[in-house]
């Protein structure tokens, strides 16, 4: 692991932040606190990443700057994933008529889509947050740098003080929180899985009922 002076490491985690900040920038009012939260736990993320996998060839500070990017982007592509059917959905209801400077204009189908994507997403991370939190019950650190989180308060130095702990203790109930959260969505994905399979069952059973009338 490359050896950077605290400036240096309050310098980088500012700019791999802005860097989030700019990949998941909403001009919806409504959305920005909530995707802000997400650039921030991404941003840690990818330095609890750095820090647990200590790739190699990072050698020096633009090295580790380019690794924590590429890990940014790798997170960012995951959240699409998840997104691509709607997206499709939305393109194909997009009404393609250019105004005199050349922009769209998108209909009301599409509108409709966006308005509803957004009210699924903020109800998801509610949904998910209380799940978290029930995850770390018990767990006051991993706690207590979710509560530091939602008031802007990010770097380890300074949630240490507010925690009344130890950096290294910050570190381990980030790992801890993350842990949570993996366990969070994958319980949220097999529950998922389970009920379009008991969709797909009852559709097939409904169907068989059907053919023996």
């Amino acid at each position: 692991m490359i050896d950077l002076t605290k400036k240096d490491w309050d310098a980088l985690y500012r700019d791999v932040l802005v860097k989030a900040l700019q990949m998941t920038f909403t001009k919806d009012e409504k959305r920005k606190a909530t995707q802000a939260d997400r650039a921030r736990e991404a941003t840690q993320r990818v330095f609890d990443r750095y820090f647990r996998v200590r790739p190699p060839d990072v050698e020096s500070i633009d090295s580790l700057r380019g690794y924590l990017v590429r890990a940014l982007r790798s997170e960012q592509s995951n959240e699409r994933n998840g997104e691509k059917a709607h997206k499709r959905i939305a393109e194909e209801a997009a009404v393609d008529t250019a105004t005199a400077q050349g922009e769209t204009r998108a209909s009301p189908e599409q509108k409709n889509l966006e308005r509803a994507q957004d009210e699924a997403d903020e109800e998801r991370d509610r949904r998910r947050l209380k799940a978290l939190r029930a995850e770390l019950a018990g767990d006051a650190i991993a706690l207590g740098t979710l509560e530091c989180i939602a008031r802007d308060e990010t770097e380890p130095a300074k949630q240490a003080v507010t925690l009344k702990c130890s950096v290294d203790a910050i570190h381990a109930a980030r790992k801890r929180r993350d842990r949570a959260r993996e366990r969070v969505v994958a319980a949220e994905r097999a529950a998922k899985a389970a009920q379009e399979a008991q969709d797909a069952q009852d559709l097939e059973n409904e169907r068989a009922r059907e053919g023996s009338a």
